[in-house]
């Protein structure tokens, strides 16, 4: 299903995109230069949502005396199961 969003620019931020969708840009129309700009920063949150994740397991490996959170494997799978549902749609 899709769907639409309008939104407003300055002059210099569509003069970007327009550069971007030209003949020679990367991308064939603004939408899908939009769309993948939109998966790639959904992609940066969940590599940062990882990164948290490893790091809060390092961290109690290291330190045996830090317990961890009362919710830390049930936030750890919620994350996993939205992670998926959300590849799920843009795939």
């Amino acid at each position: 299903m899709t769907t639409s969003l309008n939104i407003q620019l300055t002059e210099q931020l569509r003069r970007f995109i327009d550069m971007q969708t030209s003949g020679s840009g990367v991308y064939a129309t603004p939408s899908e230069y939009i769309r993948d700009l939109i998966r790639r920063d959904m992609a940066n949150a969940h590599k940062a949502q990882e990164r948290e994740i490893a790091e809060m397991l390092l961290a109690s490996k290291n330190s045996p005396s830090t317990p961890l959170e009362k919710d830390f494997f049930k936030k750890g799978m919620d994350y996993i199961r939205k992670r998926d549902k959300l590849k799920k749609k843009t795939n």
